[in-house]
């Protein structure tokens, strides 16, 4: 009986332990989307590798770990992955990988591919 109630509550603790873990990292997404152009891209790389550790580590350790994981991401780590994409997705044949000239450390994707790089390069930055 005694092991029963103990169980139980170690569950409600783990429970607890992982619901709070995910509202750090869902405020620690909120900071970062409103921080980094690049985010969303970063947690695409990230999430698919950090899950299975997340299983083995305890809930109070996964935002250390996710922002560890998050600063280790090199411009060379974001740039590869964006080739992998324009070469694995078939909806963005033709599409070219230039620097935003807002931001030269932003990658984004162009949509027309008769234009040169020094258009994008060269262009005015549009007032909203």
């Amino acid at each position: 009986m005694k092991e029963a109630n103990a169980q139980e509550q170690n569950e409600a603790v783990t429970a607890e332990e992982r619901e709070t873990a995910r509202i750090e990292l869902n405020a620690l997404e909120v900071q970062l989307k409103k921080d980094d152009p690049q985010f969303l891209m970063k947690k695409k790389m990230l999430v698919p590798v950090l899950q299975p550790l997340f299983k083995t580590i305890p809930p109070s350790q996964w935002v250390e770990k996710f922002q560890a994981a998050y600063r280790a991401i090199t411009e060379e780590d974001l740039e590869e992955r964006m080739k992998y994409v324009l070469a694995t997705q078939p909806k963005l044949s033709g599409c070219k990988l230039v620097r935003s000239p807002r931001d030269p450390k932003a990658l984004m994707l162009v949509f027309d591919p008769d234009l040169p790089d020094s258009y994008y390069e060269d262009s005015p930055e549009p007032s909203y």
